[in-house]
């Protein structure tokens, strides 16, 4: 799977989990994902070495030229495993995520961003696209 194949597979995901809440969702239109008007941004990623040694996962967030994540409500964080089943969701308000540009993940999926897993009740936290 090449890097857009990637990132579509993702955001399918992504698409799919929120179709089935029963609300309203869309691929596109200023996010990779739309529910209920709260943009989101979905990034996905495969096991590979970061920092040279370390083997886990890479999110690229923001590259020039690019799709920012800072202009969506919710950033979606999607590790893959070796066959790119996903180990888990990270759904976390853009608000909390600064300036980084990148964000990396271990194999244990340990992180500050754990609190974040699996919390797709935060999307009916924010109300009408404000995080």
């Amino acid at each position: 799977m090449n890097h857009v194949e990637l990132g579509a597979y993702g955001e399918m995901l992504v698409y799919q989990v929120l179709q089935e809440t029963g609300g309203r969702v869309t691929l596109g239109g200023g996010a990779d994902v739309i529910f209920e008007g709260i943009k989101i941004e979905v990034k996905t990623a495969k096991p590979s070495k970061y920092n040279g040694q370390t083997l886990g996962y890479q999110f690229c967030l923001s590259k020039p030229g690019h799709t920012d994540f800072r202009k969506s409500d919710v950033l979606v964080l999607i590790p893959l495993d070796e066959n790119d089943n996903p180990r888990a969701a990270y759904v976390i308000p853009t608000s909390v995520i600064g300036k980084r540009k990148k964000i990396t993940m271990p194999m244990s999926l340990g992180s500050r961003f754990v609190d974040y897993r699996e919390a797709w009740e935060l999307l009916a936290d924010i109300q009408g696209g404000a995080v």
